[in-house]
């Protein structure tokens, strides 16, 4: 089953499919999970979408400004 049908609504995820479920995680070279790999990769993420947001911000934040002064200065 694809991995997108698999979460859709409609799909019942009852005990029996839970349980059949397998996760998968990094692991290190020794075997062990990677708990410092999955750590940094979120903390990439979050750093992405924040400096997303802030750039968005400070565009729309200089484009009213920019909107003000003209408007002043007319």
């Amino acid at each position: 089953m694809k991995q997108k049908s698999k979460f859709q609504y409609a799909y019942k995820f009852n005990e029996a499919r839970m349980l059949r479920q397998k996760l998968l995680f990094p692991i290190d070279k020794n075997g062990k999970i990677d708990y410092n790999y999955m750590e940094n990769y979120i903390k990439k993420i979050e750093y992405e979408k924040l400096t997303k947001y802030i750039e968005r911000k400070t565009t729309n934040a200089q484009q009213q400004f920019g909107k003000m002064a003209g408007s002043v200065l007319n």
